[in-house]
């Protein structure tokens, strides 16, 4: 089989396991490293995913993005090896690195103000930061929000195709509220989904950071500010503001221990940042 073949192979086995955004995030990854090493996923040695991993390495990626990269190798190499496709697995034994822990990183409030005046004169863009704000969603989960999954009255979203395809309810201001009444107001696409590229179509994530990071390199910080990172600002605002980290917890939409232990974290920092003005 070709790589492409292999890779849609690999996805047609999993098909039930991985959402939309894991599908395009480990294609993406798979793309990079056939690539890189040029070769047959037959063909591949142990010494190509070392190496691969040396290169990541020496362009700066975090652990935790070597890590993720060579988990997707791992998952698409483990099916090849068990249905008998190769002789054996390359990346069996292969060791994770010890990710460096570190807190996520979030925008004050004069830096959210800011970014806000920069995406003023863009409607769809503003919106876009707006609810990420009010809501603490992730970007894809934004993206498949539909107007029937709004309940206007009780000012709450119902968020149907969650990280594994949890639901959750999550609560929305007014001001945002009348910032997606006006851009609505504004659209001409008629369609089902709140940010909508055509009648039958959201707008795809990766469009949306793109735009979205244009506007943010000129905010005056001194980390990479995404959409995800809007995240973070909601939690820590929240947590700012003396909300329990349970319900915190409860709006993010958490699954495993691991983020809790982060955001118990993020938390506990920005508490102290409150007390500290």
């Amino acid at each position: 089989m070709t790589n492409t073949e292999t890779i849609e192979y690999f996805f047609k086995e999993n098909s039930e396991r991985f959402t939309r955004e894991t599908k395009r995030i480990y294609r993406l990854t798979l793309k990079q490293f056939c690539e890189y090493c040029k070769k047959n996923f037959d063909e591949v040695t142990r010494s190509d995913v070392r190496m691969w991993c040396v290169e990541l390495d020496q362009m700066g990626k975090k652990p935790a993005t070597v890590n993720f990269k060579l988990a997707t190798l791992k998952s698409i190499f483990r099916v090849l090896y068990e249905d008998e496709l190769i002789l054996s697995d390359p990346t069996k034994g292969k060791k994770f690195d010890k990710p460096v822990e570190g807190l996520p990183r979030y925008l004050s409030h004069a830096q959210l103000a800011q970014l806000f005046e920069l995406t003023k004169d863009d409607v769809l863009m503003r919106t876009v930061t707006e609810t990420l704000y009010a809501t603490g969603v992730r970007i894809s989960e934004l993206m498949n929000i539909k107007l029937e999954d709004i309940n206007w009255d009780l000012l709450k979203i119902n968020i149907r195709k969650g990280k594994g395809d949890m639901e959750r309810i999550v609560p929305f201001t007014t001001q945002c509220k009348e910032r997606l009444i006006y851009y609505l107001g504004q659209r001409i696409i008629q369609s089902p989904y709140l940010f909508a590229s055509t009648a039958e179509r959201p707008f795809c994530t990766a469009c949306i950071r793109n735009k979205f990071e244009n506007y943010a390199k000129y905010l005056d910080t001194d980390f990479k500010v995404t959409p995800h990172c809007i995240r973070h600002t909601f939690a820590a605002h929240l947590a700012e503001k003396g909300m329990p980290l349970r319900y915190i917890k409860a709006l993010l939409g958490h699954m495993n221990y691991k983020s809790t232990l982060i955001y118990t974290k993020l938390c506990t920092e920005a508490r102290k940042k409150r007390l500290e003005y």
